[in-house]
């Protein structure tokens, strides 16, 4: 549909937009860039094209080079939450724990029970060995979602991690009983 509509009006800036963050979702990079630096030139400020940007950036070239166009996603629209998330993605990638916390942090203050921003938060905090920390965050989707797999595990992580390795093995079982067959979230 979008080349339909880039056939009668090449330069419709919607069209290149979504089509290119559709091509990067089948992972066709090259092709995804072209039509998101596209429509970067017909509005270099707008919030989702650097966010789309920056996720091509990360994805086929380094997680530093995509915080610049995570920024500019911000700046465009601070109340963003999805590039604040992937900003502290990309900083965890890059073993800054601690701002990605910070960006972690105000994607929570804008969407407080955003699932995974409470997760990825736990994750920096249980890199920088703060694992009481971590798992307040794991507990925190636990109680809204208590079969949250990648909560448990990570839990159950932090918790080998400090050594609670009875506590740890309880929500590794808590794992597999809500997917016996999911054996690889456990090695994760």
């Amino acid at each position: 549909i979008f080349n339909k509509i880039l056939e009668r009006d090449k330069d419709n800036f919607r069209a290149l937009l979504y089509g290119g963050y559709t091509l990067f979702q089948l992972k066709n990079f090259s092709e995804a860039q072209a039509a998101i630096d596209k429509a970067l030139k017909i509005d270099p400020k707008d919030s989702d094209a650097n966010y789309f940007k920056g996720l091509i950036v990360e994805q086929i070239a380094n997680p530093e080079d995509s915080i610049q166009y995570y920024d500019r996603a911000i700046i465009a629209q601070p109340d963003n939450v999805p590039p604040l998330i992937q900003k502290g993605t990309a900083l965890s990638k890059l073993g800054k724990y601690e701002e990605a916390v910070e960006s972690y942090d105000k994607a929570l203050k804008i969407e407080p029970e955003n699932i995974g921003a409470i997760i990825k938060k736990g994750n920096a905090l249980s890199d920088l060995n703060k694992y009481e920390e971590a798992i307040q965050n794991y507990d925190k989707v636990l109680r809204n979602i208590p079969n949250n797999l990648i909560a448990l595990a990570n839990k159950a992580l932090a918790l080998s991690d400090m050594e609670k390795y009875e506590e740890a093995i309880q929500n590794y079982d808590k794992v597999l009983r809500v997917e016996p067959e999911n054996v690889d979230i456990l090695i994760e």
